[in-house]
């Protein structure tokens, strides 16, 4: 039965090859874009997901009150974590990370690069997170100072084929050169990682330095705020409860003992935030995230308005030509043929040309996947959609093009009556052409909203891209300092480059004004605190 269904579904296809080509091409297209937007919205929801205990996970994020308005920033106190493990029930474990230290330059021998992917973690960095430490102990990796673990790209700059475990690295950071030991070599982070890296280096680094340089030991003091620290519920644990606990243990702490402050004069408040709600804020907290979930989901609306305006316009081809498919239907009913039989043979031929167009799409998406990643700006994108998933996807959109395409089509054409399509005088009832209008009208309405929802984002991106900026930016050129001693001949450097033609004008800064935060201040160098445009909050 199915085989004649398919023979009778070729011989149509083919008898029609402007139906065939029309229906093709509009589902191809279809397949393709939706396909390519929800391979987009499904690798930005995978976010940190590949954590074995991704969703006992959770990241601490403080909320500060000493300007006019709350400010709120992932960057928490270093003995928060210890803390935490030793007052909170809920809690099993936590980890402080120091993320992208700061630039660094490295050398090894005669090779010395600048390295700006560097972060410094706890040992329980390898006990909450699933980032594989290939070589090395994840117990004592990072449990002293000056002990580093490489990815195996890093290790091979400076190490070339030669086993790295053990060796030295000279490693500058805060303008102070110190000697590093390599004890392990950490697998790549995926890309669907918020925790991005190069190199790990122990946090006891950074304890160290601050001892060292300033005489403090910041393990214990509550005021400065620099790590990330990320808790590890126990399995029974929930997170909203959790929040309130933590909360309330870190001002009960602030406002008890000898050194009990106010709790009105406490400026700070701490919060947790599932690990799986970084990236995207999906839960409407008030730390900014890296993308919008609000904003996948249009995209995921748009992949299915644009695969239902390729289903509408099967549809619409498809009844249009109900005259000519009515003998049909009316010859195969009057020699006895069911129903049922005539729509297994209509749906037979939507999913073959379904199939067929999932075919051509899988090639369009091939072609278009590099541009599709320079377009999202996303270069994993490419991979991403090489993978086998996607093929799923692929066959999961033809799937439901061709029963959502093909069921109102059938439906139709086995509803002619054999007597009146045999007389000519069947003309498809006006029910159907109603159907039909209206199958017209959201197939217009769906595209118009379409083009209304992109001229909004090209006068958006527009408005960014055109906006004055209240300087030339093709005009100004900016040349980092890197080191000590580049920072300390900086006004040195400052007189030269004034001195060339086509300078107009020259000016040292701490940083561009990209990277300031809730944290920094602004104001001339020499300035009090207090002219600082951007007081310091934390």
């Amino acid at each position: 039965m199915f085989q004649s269904y398919v023979a009778a579904a070729i011989r149509s296809l083919k008898k029609n090859p402007g139906f065939t080509l029309l229906n093709g091409i509009g589902l191809a297209l279809g397949i393709t874009c939706s396909v390519l937007i929800l391979t987009y919205v499904s690798h930005e929801r995978s976010y940190d997901q590949f954590h074995e205990d991704a969703d006992r996970i959770a990241r601490v994020y403080i909320q500060t009150t000493l300007g006019a308005a709350p400010r709120y920033s992932e960057h928490s106190a270093s003995p928060l974590a210890d803390f935490l493990v030793d007052t909170v029930p809920e809690i099993e474990d936590a980890a402080r990370v120091l993320g992208s230290v700061n630039t660094s330059l490295v050398k090894h021998n005669d090779v010395a690069n600048y390295e700006e992917n560097i972060v410094a973690a706890d040992p329980a960095f390898f006990r909450l997170f699933d980032f594989e430490l290939v070589r090395g102990n994840t117990e004592t990796a990072l449990a002293t100072p000056y002990t580093v673990v490489l990815t195996p790209g890093f290790a091979a700059r400076y190490f070339g084929s030669d086993d790295p475990i053990g060796k030295t690295l000279d490693m500058e950071f805060w303008g102070r050169p110190f000697e590093f030991t390599v004890t392990g070599i950490i697998g790549d982070a995926p890309s669907t990682s918020h925790i991005q890296y190069d190199a790990v280096m122990s946090y006891a680094t950074y304890l160290q330095y601050q001892i060292d340089t300033n005489g403090t030991d910041i393990s214990q003091l509550w005021t400065m705020t620099n790590p990330t620290t990320y808790v590890l519920m126990h399995r029974e644990a929930d997170w909203r409860a959790l929040d309130r606990t933590v909360t309330e243990a870190v001002l009960n702490l602030a406002t008890t003992g000898p050194d009990a402050q106010d709790p009105d004069d406490v400026w700070y408040r701490y919060h947790v935030q599932p690990l799986t709600d970084v990236h995207l804020g999906a839960l409407g907290l008030p730390i900014e995230a890296p993308a919008s979930a609000r904003t996948l989901s249009i995209f995921a609306l748009i992949a299915l308005l644009i695969l239902l305006i390729a289903c509408v316009n099967y549809m619409n081809l498809a009844t249009a030509r109900a005259t000519q498919r009515a003998r049909e239907v009316g010859v195969r009913k009057a020699i006895g043929a069911h129903r049922r039989q005539l729509i297994g043979q209509f749906m037979t031929e939507a999913l073959l040309l379904s199939l067929a167009a999932a075919a051509v799409a899988v090639l369009l998406i091939k072609t278009a996947a590099p541009l599709f990643a320079t377009l999202t700006g996303n270069a994993e994108m490419v991979a991403a959609l090489a993978r086998p998933g996607t093929l799923l996807l692929v066959a999961g959109a033809a799937l439901v093009a061709g029963l959502v395409a093909g069921i109102y089509p059938a439906l139709m054409l086995t509803s002619f009556r054999p007597a009146a399509v045999l007389r000519g005088t069947s003309r498809g009832g006006t029910g159907h052409a109603k159907v039909r209008r209206g199958l017209v009208v959201l197939q217009f309405a769906t595209g118009i909203a379409l083009i209304i929802t992109t001229l909004a984002v090209n006068q958006q991106l527009q408005f960014v891209t055109s906006t004055n900026l209240g300087f030339d930016s093709e005009q100004v050129v900016a040349i980092p300092l890197r080191g000590s001693d580049a920072t300390a001949d900086g006004p040195l450097l400052k007189s030269e480059i004034a001195r060339l033609p086509g300078v107009v004008s020259v000016a040292l800064g701490g940083a561009l004004p990209d990277r300031i935060t809730s944290g920094n201040g602004v104001g001339v160098v020499g300035a009090p605190d207090e002219e600082m445009t951007i007081r310091r909050v934390v």
